[in-house]
């Protein structure tokens, strides 16, 4: 859910469905892109891509291009490294993402954006389009059948590709199952009312909205949902597949189960 012609890609301004008190929005930035981004104290650095600065291994799901590997505690060790995701921080101050991706400046230098993403109630992933960074996603407030959807899309892939990389995330995340269902049932977003862009790239990628919630957060909040289409056949098919396989001794685990088995060693239910 190819590569990218980024250089003659119309810019677009990034957009998130958004949730909770680390919420995302969107401001347009039409700065030249360049080759290098800024860490946090303005030092210049190679944009950041899937190499061995990551320090996580192999990713769990690579499809057309995309490659999504979740940021996880697994055997006392992160499945990225500090520097890799110091450097993803750098990139959002360079291209002058973060304050609308973390509301009310509740992020202001690198370890507070590592701690948050490492709080337990929060479940990252971090997104690669042809080896280079293309986003950072996240959900939170995990309720029974249901959780709040985060995002965070570097400036390479605004537009078309933006919209494939938040699907290929929401595929992601719908397939994560619990006793052979559907982890979540329905994925929830909020974003400001005023933001007319985040609301129609919310719409694009497959989310429907509910409605306003006003004098929040000064405009107001717009509440978003997506349903997961994986329906009972789905996970029934999951089930023989999986039972086959033990029985022919292959391993049965798919990017979903073996995304679940990380969630679980995090500690994130």
């Amino acid at each position: 859910m190819g590569k990218v012609r980024r250089n003659k890609r119309r810019r677009r301004n990034r957009k998130n469905v958004s949730g909770r008190d680390e919420s995302s929005g969107t401001h347009p930035v039409d700065e030249p892109k360049d080759e290098t981004t800024a860490g946090e104290n303005g030092e210049r650095q190679t944009d950041v891509g899937p190499s061995e600065r990551d320090g996580g291994g192999d990713d769990l799901r690579h499809r057309g291009g995309i490659s999504l590997i979740p940021y996880a505690r697994v055997n006392s060790a992160w499945t990225i490294n500090d520097g890799f995701m110091r450097a993803v921080y750098g990139q959002m101050v360079r291209e002058r993402t973060l304050e609308t991706t973390f509301y009310a400046n509740s992020v202001t230098d690198g370890d507070e954006f590592l701690a948050i993403l490492q709080r337990t109630e929060n479940l990252p992933v971090v997104a690669f389009d042809d080896r280079e960074l293309a986003g950072l996603a996240w959900i939170n407030a995990i309720k029974s059948d249901h959780a709040f959807a985060h995002y965070w899309f570097a400036r390479g892939v605004w537009g078309r590709r933006s919209v494939e990389v938040a699907k290929e995330i929401l595929d992601y995340w719908f397939r994560f199952d619990k006793d052979n269902d559907a982890l979540f049932k329905v994925l929830l977003g909020e974003t400001p009312a005023n933001n007319r862009r985040a609301a129609a790239f919310n719409k694009r990628i497959g989310f429907t909205e509910v409605g306003t919630v006003p004098k929040v957060s000064g405009s107001g909040v717009t509440i978003f949902y997506l349903e997961n289409s994986y329906g009972k056949e789905f996970w029934q098919q999951q089930e023989r597949t999986q039972s086959s396989s033990i029985g022919t001794g292959e391993s049965g685990a798919d990017s979903a189960g073996h995304a679940e088995t990380l969630a679980e060693t995090a500690g994130h239910r």
